[in-house]
């Protein structure tokens, strides 16, 4: 834990499930050693090392999705209005918003739909 911590004061979920796998302790155990040791470097006046997530690149964005990839993804205005209407109908099929949640991605209806574009 103490190499972890000069290479990383403020570990993610996910590390610190990892480190508490490798050192038999709980996720709860070792969100509190790290807490501790960052108060007692501050209290020392230790610099305290973070990590960052990088941001995803320019080109990954939601718009170059949606341009990209219409027939994945549903329109902005009916992510923003979820309560208008049927999202989407082919021939007796009708998928609600309310069947199809808060998800982004909607499959397409058929390989044909997909390939149509």
């Amino acid at each position: 834990l103490e190499k972890y911590f000069e290479y990383n004061a403020y570990p993610s979920a996910p590390d610190r499930l990892l480190l508490a796998r490798k050192s038999m302790m709980t996720p709860r155990q070792i969100e509190v050693w790290f807490q501790n040791h960052r108060t007692r470097a501050r209290k020392d006046g230790l610099p305290l090392r973070k990590l960052t997530s990088h941001p995803l690149p320019v080109h990954v964005s939601l718009e170059a999705l949606e341009r990209s990839m219409p027939q994945f993804t549903i329109p902005a205005f009916e992510r923003q209005h979820p309560e208008r209407g049927v999202m989407a109908k082919k021939d007796d099929l009708v998928i609600s918003k309310a069947q199809v949640g808060n998800r982004l991605f909607v499959p397409p209806l058929s390989q044909i739909e997909l390939f149509s574009a």
